[in-house]
């Protein structure tokens, strides 16, 4: 009958069919018959190829695969609409047969007609892909898609599809497409809905809209917390033999495997990783960047993505997108959720361990996003590129500081890890900013490192790294800027403080060139004005020997005139707590000269002052190493004090004595302000006469050119006398003075920047 007239008995015949089979009143050879009598009508035997196309139940899949493909290309007995009304047909009745099952699923009833079911399925559906061509000729591909990729995904529907039962969306229970026991001929029916897919993209090679229906699909019908393992296994294996290396992913697409991502689905994360390392990302327009950096950092978490660095490719070629589209609320979003949910110990990149590589890519990644990378330094200031900045180096304290605190019995061993990614992040800030006011607000962030709770070991490693890094650095590096913007306001602990700020200024001082550029002027409009005092920071300062910070703080405040007297019984008494066993020499003489500059506003407590001064420089210049067994042994270090520092003790002692005459007319102190006061060597005047402790401190400075240690200081000690006795001597050249014979005696630099 079906042979007869072919198609028209076609309809009858496969009606009959199908109400025969869901009784199970047919034998399934019967199927066969029918479906290769079918065949037969669109492939005919030539004389050339006398064999015939036909289905056999033991037919492979590739074999299968020939039959359908040769039907779909060959027929021509059934229209593009009787094949429409074949696929509605059998839509509709095993939707209804489905919707009628006591198990909510088709293949415990249908599993004997599988095989000439997934047959008729592959016929159908090719055969409707080719004549939709034909009907549509002309037509864009995409537009064809737009209904035939509904259309046939319609169809395997129900035998593919989980359903929902019931009205109430709250409380629906979920019917899986098969049970566990028929996984095997389930495989069957998907495998016939892959080759479908596959055909649609061989038959329509410039469409590039298919597999986004493909995984729009899977998302909706799968990916829920309901479906069971079993389901995703055979779905899964099947799907993935699609050439997702031509998925061109939508916003839509994107906007749904992120919210599969944001759910706990590890199956259906695990699916779609896999496809998102097949997507050709450099030519996928449209694209948004915030999603698309987004789902790049939470697949990077997910283990099967970090377990021998598949995603890392991916995350190298993403680098060259453009992430600074990226606006600051996104990222921070993106940054927070990165630090709730990667191990704090990515940010070590531990080189020996499988997943490094990804972390490390990940970091990059995500400094790219921010603007760490390919930085161009001619472009003008970004605020959006500095905050996102700012953000990242948030987010690396955060993971550094739950790392202490999550790995703490083992974080011992990874100190050398810790201080170099310290390194990194120090070495990221100077590549990224032109100026110091940029350069502070990063050094800001990194700065909640050293302010970590007393005996922290980040602290303490932050703070080594600090000055490890700074100390290899000069003036012109915008990070060692930043540092002297706002250590000082922020840094909690005085010692700390001191620390950076002491290396800070020593790298300053160190030859970069054009050394007028970096003068102690140029510095002191770095540093914020701080309040000097002797208790507490004083005593810091004076025990690490930070004497270049000490000049630096006391200058600051001097600038304002009114605090003189006070700066000035600052530095005095940190100059009487100087210690010969823990001196820095060369340092000495800038803060002999502010005092001496300070000494020009004249108070009640000057000359006591320059007395102190005077009776501690005499003491430094006496003093005698101890030979003794005690300090032979004991941990101290000694200190020999050079020549050097000799000579300018006892020139500062002979030149303050020489500005405070003995005065016969009145008790009080008078100190010689201006040139050609009374007392001096060229100023006669009966009432004020050269002290004789002036008298001595010269002769002890005239004593030391016939002392072969001092031979080579002759011709500092002829300029200091000259000085001394001239006629420009007082107080207010005593600055001036002091300058210029540590100019003669050193050559560091913070000495000969000083101007004179």
């Amino acid at each position: 009958i079906m042979e007869h007239d072919f198609p028209e008995h076609y309809g009858e015949i496969l009606l009959k069919l199908l109400d025969h089979s869901k009784e199970g009143r047919i034998y399934c050879q019967v199927w066969f018959n029918i479906l290769n009598t079918i065949l037969a009508q669109a492939v005919p035997t030539t004389q050339t190829n006398t064999a015939r196309t036909i289905l056999l139940p033991e037919l492979s899949s590739d074999q299968l695969r020939d039959v359908v493909r040769r039907y779909a290309t060959d027929q021509r007995s059934l229209s593009s609409q009787q094949l429409q009304e074949t696929l509605h047909l059998l839509t509709t009745h095993f939707a209804n047969e489905r919707l009628k099952s006591a198990t909510g699923e088709l293949y415990s009833k249908y599993n004997v007609y599988i095989g000439p079911l997934v047959g008729l399925y592959g016929m159908v559906s090719h055969a409707l892909v080719v004549g939709t061509l034909q009907s549509y000729r002309g037509m864009l591909a995409n537009k064809i898609c737009e209904f035939l990729c509904p259309t046939l995904i319609s169809m395997f529907g129900p035998w593919l599809e989980p359903w929902y039962e019931g009205w109430n969306t709250d409380h629906r229970s979920l019917k899986l497409p098969w049970l566990a026991t028929d996984s095997s001929i389930s495989a069957l029916m998907v495998n016939a809905f892959v080759e479908c897919i596959t055909f649609v993209l061989d038959t329509m090679p410039a469409c590039d809209n298919v597999l986004s229906y493909v995984c729009q699909w899977y998302i909706k019908m799968f990916a829920h917390i309901q479906t069971n393992d079993y389901i995703f296994e055979t779905i899964h294996s099947n799907l993935e033999k699609l050439p997702w290396q031509r998925f061109i992913p939508t916003p839509v697409d994107l906007d749904l495997i992120m919210k599969v991502m944001d759910q706990f689905l590890p199956q259906s994360q695990f699916f779609l990783a896999n496809i998102v390392l097949e997507v050709p990302w450099p030519y996928v327009p449209n694209l948004d960047s915030r999603i698309l950096l987004s789902l790049f950092i939470k697949l990077s978490n997910q283990p099967n993505m970090r377990k021998g660095g598949k995603i890392r490719p991916l995350l190298l070629e993403a680098q060259k997108f453009a992430w600074h589209q990226i606006d600051g609320e996104t990222y921070e979003n993106i940054l927070s959720w990165f630090v709730s949910k990667y191990d704090p110990m990515t940010v070590l990149q531990l080189s020996n361990e499988d997943w490094c590589g990804t972390d490390s890519a990940v970091l990059d990644l995500l400094k790219t996003a921010a603007g760490y990378n390919n930085v161009e330094h001619s472009m003008p200031y970004a605020e959006l590129s500095l905050y996102k900045r700012r953000i990242f180096i948030r987010a690396m304290v955060r993971m550094f500081i739950s790392l202490a605190s999550r790995y703490r019995s083992v974080l011992g061993g990874h100190y050398k890890h810790l201080k170099c990614a310290f390194h990194r992040l120090l070495d990221d800030t100077e590549m990224v900013t032109k100026h110091g006011e940029e350069a502070k607000l990063l050094v800001l962030e990194l700065l909640v490192l050293v302010n970590q709770p007393p005996g922290s070991i980040l602290s303490s490693l932050m703070l080594q790294t600090i000055q490890e890094w700074i100390s290899h650095r000069k003036a012109d590096c915008t990070v060692l800027q930043g540092f002297l913007m706002v250590t000082w306001a922020h840094v909690t602990d005085q010692q700390h403080k001191s620390d950076i700020f002491e290396v800070c200024l020593t790298s300053w001082f160190k030859n970069v060139g054009n050394e007028d550029d970096f003068k102690w002027e140029r510095v002191l409009a770095l540093v914020q004005p701080v309040r000097l005092h002797y208790q507490g920071l004083g005593e810091v300062l004076m025990s690490s020997s930070h004497l270049l910070t000490l000049y630096t703080l006391a200058l600051k405040e001097s600038q304002n005139r009114s605090a003189y007297p006070d700066v000035l019984h600052t530095l005095v008494q940190c100059l009487e707590a100087v210690k010969p066993s823990n001196i820095a020499e060369n340092k000495l003489p800038l803060l002999w000269s502010l005092v001496l500059r300070l000494s020009t506003v004249e108070d009640d407590q000057t000359a006591e002052y320059l007395f102190r001064v005077a009776s501690t420089a005499t003491l430094l210049a006496q003093h005698k190493q101890s030979w003794s067994l005690f300090d032979a042994i004991r941990l101290q270090k000694q200190t020999n004090i050079t020549p050097k520092c000799r000579v300018m003790c006892r020139a500062l002692v002979a030149f303050i004595y020489s500005q405070l005459p003995e005065n016969k007319s009145s008790r009080k102190q008078y100190i010689r302000q201006e040139n050609n006061s009374p007392g001096g060597f060229t100023s006669n005047n009966n009432d004020f006469t050269i002290s004789v402790d002036c008298l001595k401190a010269i002769n002890s400075l005239e004593s030391l050119k016939q002392d072969r240690q001092f031979s080579d200081c002759v011709v500092a000690i002829d300029v200091a006398l000259k000085m001394i006795k001239g006629p420009q001597s007082c107080m207010k050249t005593g600055e001036q003075f002091i300058i210029k014979l540590a100019k003669c005696l050193y050559t560091d630099n913070f000495i000969y920047r000083m101007d004179t």
